[in-house]
């Protein structure tokens, strides 16, 4: 299994960690997590990407994990925002065009810097569980939560509450798997609780930047090979949805994948999916 190297980059006023896999210079993947993850999420994925010959990127996005908190969360907290961080790592590390997997909002990044044409160009995009549109009635929950994490007495307390989302969400894992994901995704305060890893004012994404919720002017935009990775059980992108991501912009292609809207890509069907999609434009 390929280890990943733990970095960080100033990137602007943000100090941006990321883990890599692989040899710079090899084609780029970057892969961006959902909402609260961090950069570890798909690590046997981006392992599994880097034995067959690719330069694999994950950030914690800016809030995340061990990236900064920033001063300017009302601009910063955005699509646009990410998007300005992880382009400067990129020209940083002086990556010329990549291959990119989103997950939830990672998914509408990506979707965002493709259709803007940017300055390093989108190659592939494969977008995991990610429709057009944020149902709007989940606006209000989300902002909750992302702004009054729960905070537990004990670690066990968190573990168990993050285990039930995660569950909920169609993770089928073992008990290490739980452990190790509550300890990457949990932080201590200062009262000593311990607690979601995200600064609370990602919230201030739905409050300042609501426009990142609906991404159907810019994916009609998108003109790169596209694979869409649609939960097996109960997925968050219905049948109508689905066909509008198959026949406009670039034309998706969707597919089924094992496991619940949640997923860390761990199992080998879907690595081996992804795989051929990347290979396919290689």
């Amino acid at each position: 299994m390929t280890q990943p190297r733990s970095r960080f980059a100033q990137i602007g006023g943000t100090s941006l960690h990321y883990l890599e896999w692989g040899a710079p210079g090899e084609r780029a993947v970057v892969i961006w997590h959902a909402l609260t993850g961090r950069c570890s999420d798909h690590a046997p994925l981006a392992s599994a990407l880097a034995a067959h010959g690719h330069y694999v990127i994950a950030p914690d996005a800016p809030g995340c994990g061990l990236s900064s908190w920033s001063p300017a969360p009302e601009a910063d907290y955005s699509l646009a925002g990410n998007a300005r961080a992880v382009l400067g790592l990129l020209a940083e590390k002086n990556v010329k065009e990549l291959d990119w997997l989103g997950s939830s909002v990672g998914g509408f990044l990506g979707i965002s810097i493709a259709a803007a044409n940017a300055s390093i160009p989108v190659r592939r995009l494969i977008l995991n569980e990610v429709g057009l549109v944020l149902d709007k009635a989940l606006h209000e929950p989300l902002r909750v939560m992302l702004a009054s994490p729960l905070g537990f007495d004990e670690f066990p307390g968190y573990e168990a509450h993050l285990r039930k989302f995660l569950t909920r969400g169609g993770v089928t894992e073992g008990d290490d798997f739980f452990r190790n994901i509550a300890v990457a995704w949990s932080r201590r305060r200062d009262d000593g609780q311990f607690t979601s890893h995200h600064d609370p004012r990602l919230s201030f994404q739905f409050t300042h930047s609501p426009e990142d919720f609906d991404m159907r002017e810019a994916y009609r935009a998108v003109t790169k090979p596209t694979l869409v990775l649609r939960a097996a059980t109960k997925p968050i992108i219905f049948e109508a949805e689905a066909e509008e991501l198959a026949s406009t912009g670039p034309k998706a292609r969707v597919i089924d994948r094992a496991g619940g809207h949640i997923s860390f890509l761990n199992d080998a069907e879907t690595q081996n999916q992804i795989l051929h999609f990347l290979k396919a434009g290689s």
